[in-house]
């Protein structure tokens, strides 16, 4: 009876600050594994099986605040959201994507911008950082370092970092054939011709015969334009 009631009020909680405002929650800091966040863990466990469902009204909250460019409440509330369900992918991807793409955009326009009492690293740093965490709570997963280049690329700009963040991604089981590829340009890219060109005759051999995915044939002529730029001489030329 007690836990049932400790439920019902924790979701109550939850729910009404998400009616009202999610700035009225304390800010979460840093949603992550259960020995990291023991008040999430708390949480979790009082909600029981209404877990998800609340995380989703949050979710939903979160999104009301989007729509109308507020970035607190919209930050707080996918926070929240990711806090009391760490293992959903999508909403860490989501909310890194928000904060490194749409918030910087409605702050340039002058609207979201925080009171210089509650002044926090800008937005796609922010991002970054939660990434970081995700990266923690799914270490073999190829999708966050993959989110974590893109934002270096095209936010921060930062083609070094982005480079290393989709070999990373490269490493990891399942990582889709594009990281590879993005990797070897991003050398490419950096004036790092030679490191590039010993990047693609590593890769060759173990791309996928069969899987259009891998793209073995444009490998192969990046390769032979490198080879052609290197001036490799005839004797040393790459053989499939």
């Amino acid at each position: 009876m007690v836990r049932n009631a400790a439920v019902l009020l924790a979701g109550l909680l939850l729910i009404g600050g998400a009616l009202v405002s999610v700035r009225w929650l304390p800010a979460p800091a840093v949603p992550g594994a259960a020995a990291e966040d023991p008040t999430a863990a708390v949480l979790r466990g009082l909600l029981g099986g209404t877990r998800q469902s609340v995380a989703n009204f949050l979710w939903i909250r979160g999104y009301l605040y989007w729509e109308e460019r507020d970035t607190p409440g919209m930050e707080n509330a996918k926070l929240w959201a990711l806090r009391l369900t760490p293992e959903n992918k999508g909403f860490w991807k989501n909310t890194a994507r928000v904060l490194a793409y749409d918030v910087p955009h409605w702050e340039r326009r002058g609207a979201g911008e925080r009171e210089p009492d509650t002044a926090l690293p800008p937005a796609p740093v922010r991002a970054l950082f939660l990434l970081s965490v995700a990266e923690s709570v799914f270490p073999d997963s190829p999708d966050f370092p993959v989110e974590r280049g893109l934002i270096l690329l095209n936010v921060i700009g930062d083609r070094r970092a982005a480079s290393n963040a989709f070999r990373e991604a490269w490493e990891r089981p399942g990582a889709p054939y594009y990281t590879a590829r993005v990797h070897g340009e991003l050398l490419r890219a950096e004036g790092k011709t030679g490191a590039a060109y010993r990047w693609y005759r590593e890769l060759y051999p173990k791309l996928s015969d069969d899987n259009p995915a891998a793209a073995k044939p444009v490998i192969l002529r990046r390769i032979r334009a490198l080879e052609d730029e290197l001036g490799v001489g005839v004797d040393e030329r790459f053989v499939p």
